[in-house]
């Protein structure tokens, strides 16, 4: 299997998407596993902003011929840890709204 995930700056990409047109574009996460999923590590999440939107797609593979591949799918990240850190190069909130 061959994992990969896009970041999505612009609508252009979304666009893409509808074709899964992804040719010259380099994914922000990338994986070959024998399995049929892939467990993000440490150094994936570090490339990873919550809340913005991201393109999921993964291809199968039969030794090294491509037998299947999903549609690409638009999907985010979210945290359990308060809010995400603005895209706008922000910062958020410290816990509790700054507050004594």
């Amino acid at each position: 299997y061959h994992f990969q995930l896009y970041g999505v700056e612009t609508p252009a990409v979304l666009e893409a998407a509808a074709g899964s047109d992804f040719s010259g574009r380099k994914p922000l996460v990338a994986a070959l596993t024998r399995e049929p999923f892939y467990l993000l590590s440490i150094f994936d999440l570090g490339r990873i902003v919550p809340g913005i939107p991201y393109l999921w797609q993964v291809q199968a593979f039969e030794g090294e011929t491509g037998i299947a591949a999903s549609h690409a799918r638009l999907i985010y990240f979210v945290t359990p840890f308060g809010p995400a850190v603005p895209v706008g190069g922000g910062s958020a909130p410290p816990p509790g709204g700054g507050q004594p």
